[in-house]
């Protein structure tokens, strides 16, 4: 094991975690740990999360099920290499495992777990997990009745899989037991030019009709809209699941609707990557089909923005596959929509929601396209969707730059006058450099060194304010938040960021910042939020920050701070969160502290305190801080 490249460079955290795990696996069976270490994965440069999550697993098994344990390093994916589909996978047979071992070993002895690993056997064994697991209470019901399928003592082949991730979300009791008695499955796969290898799977009750072209549209609409979006499909499978009409909203509880969800782009091993669909004669409409299929390219936006992307695609789609042209699509909006607001400005100020949503976020993207032409919008959207894959979510502001960074040559007032027609928002009409906001956040940029940020999108650029990264602002362009948290931010906060005026939120915790914290923070008067834990901040925390009495919570954590609590955090009644633990503080508490009634979260460990809390204090101190109530009237007297 030393002779491991990983380990004779000098290993991280998280590799301290694989070598104990692998410790525990040789003191259990060496030959097993000998076969885990001649794993091409495991011999590699480094290892990553993944690996390291499998090995813990592993290990586990090998503590409580030494003989499962030993069946799963059989398995060829987990000999391979590890990505987070099989990092869960096997997570899950250990959890199962740990359900109802019986059930564990025939998954891992069934045919879906041979070649080739597939996203839905992920999804299979997730719910497995869930059926075996007690906290369910569908899950035993669900469980009970798997074991009762000759389909199931056969064992799980491939179809199976989808099928059981299709029961699964099947929406309700009615439709799922009608699926254990009698179900059809069609499935293939498929290569994509960005994604790869993708399977599909359609499934149903009943049979499928002899001039279904169900599948062969499923095709069609990924194939467009990873061709147009270009960015690969964030899934590994897509199964469409179609619901017969006797089993539309079914009862009170897990309704299935008509018109149901997609899947979306949260870490591909919890995408839900199923779809409800009605079925008509000869299978869903091509619209329905579409319309969730484009819910896989999620945008963590306003829902107008969410849902006007799912309708686009759909529109494209249908346009490319011999419908309505887009042209055609975007004159029909203007002529015959349903929405008594103008633009999406207007809809969202004041929020009305409902299917306005749907028709203003199409309208305005069809507006795009007809303006910009089709490159322009799939580089817009892409832009945005990358965005969300990185917990970005955009706003009005991030949504006028990505689509005015893309605009081409000779079409600006296109764009523009589309913009105001489709949209409508101040954001064309603001100029950057009147924004008494830019100064403070350049100055931070520059004394963070801004220039090596983990994520510095957009940064001292000409985008408004709300496009840059970790900056949130209001329908003013007013910066009301700062969130650049985990971005590698090294210097000193600069005491400009006091000219942020309207700013709620301060959140720069996990960097790497040194020096005082600025006093001059407390001219932040609207702040709600203070972070800056984990960083390496040095000096007394400021008096003056007692004067944030808008602050409810206020975590300064994990620092270098020295010093005593200033008695002016007293002031601070609105606190519900005061976390000040793993510093260097000292001396006693300030009685003036006990004003704090409204703390629900207080963390103190590993301060020095001295003394003894006065009755005034409510217990939350007491449990905080290990210090005995004072033992008479005299002792709480200033």
């Amino acid at each position: 094991m030393a002779e491991l490249s990983w380990i004779a460079d000098g290993i991280t955290e998280l590799e301290r975690y694989a070598v104990e795990a692998l410790r525990t696996i040789s003191s259990i069976d060496s030959e097993e740990a000998a076969i885990l270490l001649s794993f091409p994965w495991v011999a590699a440069d480094d290892i990553s999360t993944n690996e390291m999550s499998v090995m813990t697993d592993i290990r586990d098994m090998m503590e409580e099920h030494p003989d499962l344990a030993r069946e799963v390093l059989g398995l060829w994916w987990v000999q391979d290499d590890i990505d987070r589909a099989e990092r869960e996978a096997v997570v899950h047979i250990r959890d199962v495992a740990r359900n109802n071992l019986e059930v564990a070993r025939r998954v891992v002895r069934a045919p879906f777990m041979e070649s080739p690993f597939l996203q839905r056997d992920a999804y299979a064994l997730s719910a497995l997990y869930h059926w075996t697991g007690s906290w369910w209470d569908v899950g035993p019901v669900l469980l009970e009745q798997l074991l009762s399928q000759p389909w199931y003592s056969d064992g799980l082949d491939d179809e199976k899989a989808a099928l059981l991730h299709a029961i699964h979300h099947g929406g309700n009791d009615g439709f799922r037991q009608a699926l254990f008695k009698a179900h059809y499955v069609e499935s293939k796969h498929i290569t994509l030019p960005r994604a790869g290898i993708l399977g599909l799977a359609v499934v149903r009750h009943t049979p499928f009709p002899s001039d279904d072209h169900t599948m062969a549209t499923l095709e069609e609409g990924v194939r467009l809209m990873e061709e147009f979006m270009g960015a690969p499909l964030p899934v590994g499978d897509v199964i469409l699941l179609l619901v017969e009409p006797e089993f539309w909203n079914q009862g009170s509880k897990g309704e299935i609707y008509r018109f149901s969800y997609g899947g979306g782009n949260e870490d591909p091993v919890y995408t839900t990557a199923i779809i409800l669909a009605e079925n008509a004669e000869s299978g869903p409409p091509k619209g329905t089909l579409y319309h969730e299929l484009g819910h896989f390219y999620l945008v963590n936006g306003p829902r107008w923005l969410t849902e006007g992307i799912a309708e686009f695609l759909e529109a494209y789609s249908v346009a490319h596959t011999g419908g309505e042209d887009m042209e055609g699509r975007l004159a029909h909006l203007n002529s015959y929509g349903s929405c008594d607001t103008e633009n999406i400005w207007q809809h969202v100020n004041p929020y009305r929601g409902g299917q306005c949503n749907y028709e203003l976020g199409e309208k305005f993207l069809l507006g795009m396209y007809a303006a910009l032409g089709p490159e322009a919008v799939s580089a817009a959207l892409r832009e945005l969707y990358t965005q969300s894959l990185i917990f970005e979510n955009p706003n009005h502001d991030s949504v006028y730059y990505a689509f005015k960074t893309n605009v081409p040559v000779g079409k600006e007032q296109a764009f523009d006058t589309a913009f105001r027609r489709y949209h409508g928002g101040p954001v064309i009409d603001r100029v950057l450099e009147d924004s008494p906001d830019l100064p403070p956040l350049v100055e931070l940029y520059n004394a963070t060194n801004g220039e090596h940020w983990v994520n510095n999108l957009h940064w001292v650029s000409d985008g408004p304010l709300g496009a840059w990264h970790g900056v949130v602002a209001n329908s003013s362009g007013q910066v009301i938040a700062l969130e650049l948290s985990k971005n590698a931010l090294t210097g000193e906060i600069p005491s400009e960021l006091e000219s942020l005026s309207n700013l709620l939120g301060l959140k720069f915790h996990d960097n790497d910042l040194t020096g005082q914290i600025p006093s001059e923070l407390s001219n932040l008067r609207n702040l709600v939020e203070l972070d800056l834990s984990h960083n390496e901040l040095t000096g007394e925390i400021p008096a003056e920050l007692g004067n944030l009495t808008s602050l409810e919570r206020l975590n300064l954590a994990w620092n270098k701070l020295t010093g005593t609590i200033p008695p002016e955090l007293g002031n601070l009644t609105n606190l519900k969160t005061l976390m000040l633990q793993g510093n260097q503080l000292s001396g006693e508490i300030p009685r003036e502290l006990a004003h704090l009634s409204d703390l629900e979260t207080l963390w103190l460990m590993g301060i020095q305190f001295t003394g003894c809390i006065t009755a005034d204090f409510p217990e939350i101190w007491v449990e905080a801080t290990g210090l005995e109530r004072c033992a008479s009237a005299e002792a709480t007297s200033p």
